[in-house]
């Protein structure tokens, strides 16, 4: 019946067409966040990335199904009197339907069973958990869905229903707004007593979790502003059908508010990251493993056990009489920049020790690499790829004669860049100092021999964090009760480093890193042989670097750089190899998710006519090892001038050879595919035994043994498979751009291996 419009219908046209473009906005957000999500969470579980998809499915049919309706009352009904429309299909399946109802429930439940998982074991909140869960929140939104979707489905006219279903409607706006504040005084009230059972937690803490409490008070009270204003307009004007208007919006603000709460994570482990007294990450559950794998997210705060309050709050008081003081709040401010690693590390989870220490743990495997003081003339930081790494060593610090620490000219600088490129966009890599390296261990015995000494140190490693932002500290002693390079050592260094770790721990709270750089032994105790209980060290240190790499050398005949295994049962050196190492320094009491596995990015140039790889006549060390070394200073050749015929490495015979330098050489060439293979007479050759790829030109009487994508794979597949907390690579400026660390991840699990699919 065609009529002029009332000013009543025409409001109720106003009311419908903005909330419209409202909407539309809110739709443009949802697609943002979406985007934003895949980005930075890939290594979320299917489950959870179909929510994600799902939300975004739900969303779109929404928006799609609200242009038909607008089609349908502002185009094809033009000058038609709204009050008088007929309830079409797009009404029932979306604008007021079931997409718009699903919606709703399906973020009401995901807020209230984060508030049942997080108080479901404690006896404070575990009434009230059940009673939101069950009652207020769970049968009270379920049926007044059921109601609404019915009295909907009977309808003819939309003034009908509006005027014939009163109570239906009354109902169904009154338990949205129950519901939402519900969920939002619930989440408050865990967060809130999370903060007042935390005795002696430091105000930045509780600043974290306000911030916490200020995002869900605003997420639930804007969804329930909405409904209420919305219940009025129907009180006031039940024939306008103003009320249309509110299922354009609040839809779509529900599903925004879930992909924030997701998308928060990792700005949240940034704040959490950050030291505190006491730790609140215990609190935190925040696991995203592979498609493999499964997941649990969390992204609130649950209260913590007393007990692990109290056994931390007991090192911290051990830790506070220490002379050694503990890191400022404001450090990361100090680094010029505005960290998890996940975390940070992304994925962290608290385990607690006997004795009440707490570190963090990643739940994924650590993707990780040295940068060197020096790369900075061949990779600037700012140049960077962070996302392909959780966390980044930069080094060297050293100890000097009076427990101090020097610097190499021009490190300081560097590593300033490094944390400001770090700290920029969206990038959660940590940056941890290294102290020590092959030629840095001069004056290591000494600066940790005596209680006065290590405090000293603790002291100035503290005051580097601090000064510069950084996220711990990696201590490549090489070697305790060794001579390593030429260096002073003692019976007693062990138990010295051990007891600087703990002096370190107290200082740097759980959540700072300490690890170490190590052979494939553990250190050497009082009786020269490898320790066989390192269990100690374990309750201190986040990880235990295993150099394995310099296991051969160059020689005559040539062997492998860094054995994956000794599958042959050949190898001089059975010791020395990746599942070697595992097995010691796991049957020494070391946990493996503690282990990370290091992986060169470099080989050996070596003067010989050999076609295949065997044992070594290098020297050997007491423990049967060759030297294994984080090398000071730059490779001693650096492509240049050019002026070497392709492919001749005499120059370099008996050294170290990057992978980028075999590329700039002309020893190896990049295919299509993203492989590798020789070039200028070089001919490939693989030795199953280590699992190590060489190349060999007998014409140059020449072998260069090295790792690539394929054997890079595999030992990071190894450390995954095996349980090991992840892989580091010296050093990262050696790579070919990121080709040799996107594999690397990939034989973790951390991101798609397209070459080696397409390859079998």
């Amino acid at each position: 019946m065609a009529v002029d419009l009332s000013d009543e219908v025409s409001k109720t046209l106003g009311a419908a067409f903005f909330t419209f473009v409202g909407g539309s906005v809110l739709y443009g957000i949802t697609l943002s966040q979406v985007n934003q999500y895949y980005k930075i969470y890939p290594e979320d579980s299917r489950i959870l990335k179909a929510t994600v998809a799902f939300v975004c499915l739900e969303d779109t049919l929404h928006s799609a199904f609200s242009i038909h309706l607008m089609w349908s009352w502002l185009v094809k009904g033009f000058g038609n009197d709204i009050s008088q429309a007929p309830v079409i299909w797009s009404i029932k399946v979306c604008a007021v339907g079931y997409l718009h109802v699903f919606i709703m429930l399906f973020v009401q439940g995901v807020y209230l069973s984060r508030i049942y998982l997080f108080t479901r074991k404690s006896i404070d909140f575990g009434p009230i958990a059940r009673a939101i869960t069950q009652v207020v929140g769970g049968f009270l939104a379920l049926a007044a869905v059921i109601v609404f979707l019915f009295e909907l489905q009977q309808a003819k006219l939309l003034l009908d229903f509006a005027s014939g279903a009163q109570w239906v409607l009354y109902f169904a706006f009154g338990v949205t707004c129950v519901v939402d504040i519900g969920i939002t005084v619930g989440m408050c009230f865990v967060l809130h007593k999370s903060k007042i059972k935390i005795k002696g937690v430091r105000a930045a803490s509780n600043i974290v979790l306000s911030k916490i409490i200020i995002f869900f008070i605003s997420s639930g009270l804007l969804t329930t502003i909405i409904a209420v204003v919305y219940m009025i307009l129907y009180s006031a004007l039940p024939d306008v059908l103003l009320f249309i208007g509110a299922t354009f919006s609040t839809s779509k603000l529900y599903a925004n508010s879930v992909l924030a709460m997701l998308n928060g994570r990792r700005h949240l482990r940034y704040e959490l990251s950050k030291p505190h007294d006491i730790e609140l990450l215990s609190a935190m559950q925040f696991q995203s493993q592979s498609s493999q794998g499964t997941s649990t997210m969390s992204t609130s705060l649950s209260p913590v056990e007393e007990k692990g309050v109290n056994a931390r709050a007991r090192s911290l008081s051990d830790a506070h009489r220490a002379p050694c003081p503990v890191v400022r709040m404001e450090s990361r401010a100090l680094a010029s920049v505005a960290v998890n690693p996940e975390s940070r590390v992304a994925a962290i989870k608290s385990e607690p020790d006997q004795d009440g220490i707490e570190i963090t743990e990643s739940a994924a495997p650590i993707a990780g690499a040295y940068y060197p003081s020096w790369a900075a003339g061949t990779l600037e930081p700012e140049k960077v790829a962070f996302s392909k790494y959780d966390i980044i060593w930069f080094c060297f610090v050293t100890p000097n004669g009076v427990a101090g620490i020097d610097w190499e000219d021009g490190s300081k600088e560097v590593l300033r860049r490094l944390v400001a490129a770090a700290r920029s966009g969206t990038n959660t890599t940590r940056i941890v100092i290294s102290m020590g390296g092959w030629s840095g261990c001069h004056w290591m015995s000494q600066a940790v021999s005596t209680s006065s000494n290590r405090a000293k140190l603790c002291d100035g490693i503290v005051k580097i964090i601090n000064d510069f932002g950084l996220d711990g500290i990696d201590i490549d002693w090489e070697y305790p009760n060794d001579s390593g390079s030429g260096n002073p050592h003692s019976p007693s260094d062990s138990a010295n480093l051990l007891s600087l770790i703990k002096l370190l721990r107290g200082a740097l709270g759980s959540t700072r890193i300490i690890s170490a750089a190590v052979t494939h032994m553990p250190w050497k105790g009082n009786d020269g042989k490898p320790l066989r209980n390192v269990a100690e060290f374990a309750k201190y240190m986040n990880f235990v670097n295993i150099m394995n790499y310099d296991v051969f050398g160059a020689s005559d005949p040539p062997g492998p750089n860094a054995p994956l295994e000794n599958r042959c049962g050949t190898s001089k050196q059975p010791e020395a190899n990746a599942r070697a190492a595992y097995a010691q320094w796991t049957k020494a009491g070391m946990p493996a998710s503690r282990l990370l596995l290091g992986l060169p990015l470099y080989g050996y140039v070596s003067r010989s006519n050999a076609k295949k790889l065997s044992g070594s006549f290098g020297p050997v060390q007491e423990t049967g090892l060759f030297p294994i070394a984080h090398p000071r200073g730059p490779p001693s050749f650096i492509p240049g001038t050019g002026t070497m015929p392709a492919g001749d490495l005499s120059h370099l015979w008996g050294q170290q050879i990057s992978f980028n330098q075999l590329l700039l050489t002309g020893v190896l060439h990049k295919k299509s595919d993203g492989t590798y293979d020789g070039a200028n007479g070089y001919t490939m050759g693989w030795d199953d035994c280590s699992n190590t790829p060489f190349v060999f030109n007998q014409a140059r009487t020449t072998v260069v043994t090295y790792d690539d994508t394929w054997s890079l794979f595999d030992k990071a597949k190894f450390a995954k498979e095996s349980g090991m907390g992840g892989c580091f690579t010296w050093s990262l400026d050696q790579d070919d751009g990121v080709a040799l660390q996107n594999m690397i991840l990939a034989g973790l699990g951390k991101q798609q291996d397209r070459h080696r699919q397409q390859l079998g």
